[in-house]
């Protein structure tokens, strides 16, 4: 069993923490090693990896950059094929319906180039889909940024 620490926020409510699971979670498996490597490349942008099991469909990473928002989801395959959930794919609908913007990341089980689908060219048939670009190691996310942005951006990552 895990020991949960329970601990004060400014606002006086209390938070329960559950420090060793969380830890474990974001340190283990390839998806928590392909984050790692989005995160320390994904300079000059906030970007909050969220963790939410009662909220399915949530892309993996909300990210403001430049005072666009955008989401990542963030996939980890053993073929060509990246599996979404259906909740995913209704998010990804929905959020693209009214302007927002979701890019599915995925990067293969055993490579090092991340494939990197826009929400908005993206045919949620998973035998028709294309990436808008691929990035290799070492990973420069300035092409995706002024894509989030809306192109025409000088000092991405």
């Amino acid at each position: 069993m895990h020991s949960c620490k329970l601990s004060k926020t400014t606002s006086g409510s209390y938070l329960i923490l559950n420090n060793l699971l969380m830890e474990k979670k974001m340190s283990y498996g390839p998806e928590a090693k392909l984050w790692r490597d989005v995160r320390k490349a994904l300079k000059n942008v906030h970007a909050v990896r969220i963790e939410h099991r009662y909220l399915p469909g949530i892309p993996d990473v909300n990210c403001c950059y430049k005072g666009v928002e955008f989401w990542l989801e963030l996939k980890v395959s053993k073929g060509n094929y990246i599996g979404l959930s259906k909740f995913q794919k209704a998010f990804i609908n929905e959020r693209t319906k009214h302007g927002g913007k979701v890019f599915v990341l995925a990067r293969p089980l055993t490579g090092s180039v991340i494939k990197v689908f826009d929400s908005a060219t993206l045919d949620l048939d998973p035998k028709s889909r294309n990436p808008v670009m691929e990035i290799d190691q070492p990973y420069d996310f300035t092409k995706l940024l002024e894509l989030a942005a809306g192109a025409g951006s000088e000092d991405a990552a």
